[in-house]
């Protein structure tokens, strides 16, 4: 292929390129600092709970997962995270499922306060092992979550790099009805 096809090719691409994510590390991160969480979208009522609202859920519901450290990163150690799963969240709030088989094409999307965004779909926060370890949690090492990762955060340690599913300052989980 002629080197100014390839040029071309390549501006095209830059250009029609979806932007890149914002970097989920501002300088200063008390700003991001989500002190509640709001389940809200396609359900009855919308729920809105505190890390105190979150201590309190029944102790079989409190759970403690060990986040293993990954190899790729030197000196990274395990971490010891304090929550609850997401799935015992969400049952917390009747979903508006109209018709057979709605949870089907029910997304969970969750949000923080810096607008970055994950989503699960139904079936895998309750349908599968992945659902047992997705943990909205407020306390890590036997501490409360600081600034950096605001007073609530979720994880999702089944994932085979946990990274991308790992919400800082976690503000908002949306149930979204896909597809009727």
């Amino acid at each position: 292929m002629p080197r100014s096809v390839q040029i071309f090719l390549l501006a095209v691409a830059v250009c029609f390129a979806p932007p890149a994510p914002a970097e989920n590390k501002p300088a200063d991160p008390t700003p991001f600092i989500s002190r509640q969480l709001t389940i809200s979208g396609a359900v009855e009522q919308p729920l809105v709970l505190s890390v105190d609202d979150l201590r309190k859920f029944p102790a079989a519901q409190i759970v403690e997962l060990v986040r293993p450290a990954r190899p790729d990163r030197a000196g990274e150690k395990d971490q010891k995270l304090v929550g609850v799963r997401l799935r015992d969240v969400l049952e917390r709030v009747k979903p508006k499922a109209s018709g057979h088989g709605a949870l089907k094409t029910m997304a969970i999307v969750a949000g923080a306060t810096d607008g970055y965004k994950v989503a699960f779909s139904w079936h895998e926060i309750h349908n599968t092992a992945v659902g047992d370890r997705v943990l909205v949690y407020f306390a890590k090492d036997g501490a409360p979550l600081g600034a950096a990762e605001g007073m609530i955060a979720l994880v999702s340690i089944a994932d085979l790099r946990s990274g991308p599913r790992h919400v800082k300052w976690l503000n908002a989980v949306e149930l979204r009805q896909l597809a009727n």
